[in-house]
């Protein structure tokens, strides 16, 4: 079982690279940023607070204009942290 599972959670990583590697070569393109702020919520009223960054831009390829909110290319959970989200904006 532990082989198993071993595999299972390997192949998961081998996914989330495989998914990641082209953004590694893509170029820097200048953006505008339209809208920055921290969200903070509490998923249960007894729990620690959280934070994160929504953040919309716009940028320009080949001539064509997009929009997009996405900061990675994998979205990362909330954190507890409020100084990780902060460094974001920055």
């Amino acid at each position: 079982m532990l082989i198993i599972a071993g595999s299972f959670f390997a192949y998961r990583l081998w996914l989330s690279y495989e998914k990641t590697a082209p953004s590694r070569s893509w170029p820097e393109i200048a953006c505008r940023i339209e809208s920055s702020r921290i969200v903070t919520e509490k998923l249960t009223p007894s729990s620690a607070p959280v934070h994160r960054a929504e953040i919309r831009y716009r940028y320009e390829i080949a001539g064509a204009s997009h929009v997009s909110t996405r900061i990675h290319m994998v979205e990362k959970a909330a954190t507890a942290h409020l100084e990780v989200v902060q460094a974001l904006q920055l």
